[in-house]
């Protein structure tokens, strides 16, 4: 073929399928010959498809060029601000207002002739200032006592009978004890069954290993 490939003489020249050579077809060469007028333009001046292909790079590229600098042109130009010389006058500070000062804390302090003021440390009858009406000491015996009283009359924490816990709450008569009327041990019993019982276990602690030998044999 005698036309060059890309050209619309190479379509008229039979080029009309994909084997054309050129990177733009004859057959793409003819359609826009047809439909484009500034292709045709070109084209009938003279130019190669490869001039032809840098003309319209170009016409994109200062395209872009145009639009970017319409753009540029329709935002609003930045006002700068005169310079003055003058500060914005700073806010005034409220002026500070003194607190009051809070009461000091006033510790507790119990009265004497009482168990509270016994367990703050007065337990020597003398210097109780108290000691002519009630001293700390005998408040926290009064107490003790009084709270015994309560439990085993079963006033808060019932004493339990049957151990050797109830005879130190009051439970120290054998008919008195409610389990020796219910047939059980009494509390006078059960601390009876308890000292036998420690005054064996510390004999056995003090009994020489020899004598156990011996007592084996």
């Amino acid at each position: 073929m005698t036309a060059k490939h890309g050209t619309k003489e190479g379509h008229e020249a039979g080029c009309r399928g994909s084997q054309c050579e050129a990177p733009v077809s004859c057959t793409q060469a003819r359609i826009r010959y047809s439909g484009d007028y500034q292709y045709m333009k070109r084209v009938d001046a003279g130019m190669t498809p490869a001039e032809i292909a840098s003309a319209e790079l170009a016409d994109v590229a200062d395209a872009r060029a145009a639009k970017a600098e319409a753009v540029r042109a329709a935002r609003p130009a930045k006002v700068k601000r005169a310079p003055t010389g003058l500060r914005r006058p700073k806010k005034p500070k409220p002026p500070k207002i003194a607190k009051e000062p809070k009461p000091p804390k006033v510790k507790y302090e119990p009265a004497h002739g009482t168990n509270a003021r016994y367990r703050r440390g007065c337990t020597i009858d003398k210097d109780c200032p108290n000691k002519t009406v009630i001293s700390c000491r005998r408040a926290n015996y009064e107490y003790g006592r009084t709270y015994d009283q309560n439990r085993l009359n079963g006033v808060g924490t019932p004493v339990v009978h049957g151990r050797e816990s109830g005879v130190q709450y009051g439970c120290r008569k054998v008919e008195a004890c409610p389990e020796h009327a219910a047939g059980r041990i009494s509390c006078r019993e059960a601390q009876r069954v308890e000292a036998t019982r420690r005054r064996a276990e510390k004999k056995a602690l003090n009994t020489p290993a020899t004598n156990l030998k011996a007592d084996a044999a």
